[in-house]
């Protein structure tokens, strides 16, 4: 029988200096911290009990297709049938404080997850996250809830064990411009004038999550230019018009117009002038 006055970390192991558990496997007292003490007694408890706690794991609830920004998502902790819901807490990685901050509502650090709220409506465990935005982007997961009640220093999502890591991706299209290609800083206003017979090269811009798909239109005209530049050479009267740069992403869609206005070279005079 085990017994020691404080609580550490424990590790399954092999061998001597060891406490028997059932299955012939063991257990040695390692230094730990009282934030895993908790942990431990609990799957220990379900060792005992016979019982398999499996991984915890984070699952997004009705939802259809790709998460958006502006939309409002629920995530479910999942222990495996039987588990005390009421053990667990849902966290967030933080990359800058290298460390998974607790997202319940007692957490210092709470605040900086504003639009955040955890429930536990009949033993489950939700999160609830409203009016989606980029910073809600990242690593998530449900874990046994540390006794500090702000943050675990843990690695990063890539190298954490022992809990399955839920990476939410937020899709978002904002704003569309066109430029210069090859131009440092080279925005083109809603109005573009050339002369005529010379080239002209436009290139559609977005700020969006990924490189989304680009296509240009003309009014009047059913034509549709699948590409991100515009390109109209030699330039005559009848190409002049309003172009539409269109940035596709996810479902979401982004414009921007541009006028072409073609003048006859300097000097030239047309007939009836």
């Amino acid at each position: 029988m085990m017994s020691s006055p404080s609580c550490g970390l424990y590790q399954l192991i092999g061998g001597a200096e060891a406490a028997t558990l059932p299955g012939s496997q063991h257990i040695r007292k390692l230094p730990g911290s009282a934030t895993m003490c908790g942990a431990f007694i609990f799957l220990l408890a379900l060792r005992l009990a016979g019982a398999s706690p499996g991984v915890p794991t984070v699952q997004l609830l009705d939802h259809e297709g790709p998460v958006l920004e502006g939309d409002n998502v629920t995530l479910e902790c999942m222990a495996g049938p039987g588990a005390d819901m009421s053990s667990f807490s849902f966290q967030k990685y933080s990359p800058w404080l290298q460390s998974w901050v607790q997202l319940d509502a007692g957490a210092r650090l709470r605040c900086w997850f504003y639009a955040v709220a955890v429930s536990r409506p009949g033993g489950r465990l939700l999160l609830d996250i409203a009016r989606l935005q980029r910073w809600h982007e990242g690593a998530y997961r449900c874990a046994p809830m540390p006794l500090n009640d702000t943050f675990v220093p843990e690695p990063g999502p890539s190298n954490a064990s022992g809990e399955a890591t839920f990476m939410l991706h937020v899709d978002y299209l904002r704003d569309v411009w066109v430029t210069w290609p090859d131009a440092w800083c080279g925005t083109v206003g809603d109005t573009v004038t050339v002369t005529e017979g010379e080239d002209l090269e436009l290139e559609c811009a977005a700020e969006a999550s990924r490189p989304p798909k680009f296509d240009w239109t003309r009014d009047g005209e059913a034509w549709t230019l699948q590409a991100q530049a515009l390109g109209l050479r030699g330039l005559q009267q009848d190409q002049a018009g309003t172009y539409r740069c269109h940035a596709r992403l996810s479902g979401l869609t982004q414009s921007r117009a541009v006028t072409v206005l073609v003048e006859p070279p300097a000097g030239t005079q047309r007939l009836g002038e």
